[in-house]
């Protein structure tokens, strides 16, 4: 998953998560610089998030624990098993 950085300023991502529909998440840190992308593996082998075969949600969450982001997906976008999903 890549996530950036749209603001102007440096944003912290200490406590933030990704989480999918079924409640797995995943802890991130450090910061973003303004305009800064980062990828970010899915640590599915530690109960971490996962993309469903069928589709479903990945959720960003803020350190509060309130909803940043959100992302749909289908199940074309899963269908090639490695391949990068552009959401």
């Amino acid at each position: 998953m890549t996530i950036i950085n749209r603001s102007d300023m440096e944003a912290s991502l200490e406590g933030w998560k990704l989480e999918d529909e079924n409640g797995r998440s995943q802890t991130l840190s450090g910061s973003l610089s303004a305009g800064e992308l980062r990828t970010i593996a899915l640590d599915a082998a530690t109960g971490g998030p996962q993309l469903a075969n069928r589709g479903g949600d990945i959720i960003l969450r803020n350190a509060d624990g309130a909803v940043a982001d959100r992302v749909g997906y289908g199940k074309s976008e899963t269908a090639n098993d490695g391949w990068t999903t552009i959401f």
